[in-house]
């Protein structure tokens, strides 16, 4: 399994949580090939922090525009 890849089977868009070198911890977004495409570099001192700032996250993105040329 490649590094930036979850421990996952299911071809879904994802958010993960992991506990960086840094002591952290931080979440990740993969798209359903298992591309890692963002994180969020600063971390949370608990899983649980991160946790709810993914789901705000998830909640913000889902209801986000796409703006561009028109």
């Amino acid at each position: 399994m490649r590094r930036d890849q979850p421990e996952t089977s299911a071809n879904l868009p994802r958010l993960q949580i992991v506990k960086g070198r840094d002591g952290k911890h931080h979440w990740r977004v993969y798209d359903d090939a298992g591309t890692m495409i963002g994180e969020h570099r600063e971390g949370f001192a608990t899983e649980v922090e991160a946790r709810r700032n993914a789901e705000k996250f998830q909640a913000l993105i889902a209801n986000a525009p796409i703006v561009g040329e028109e």
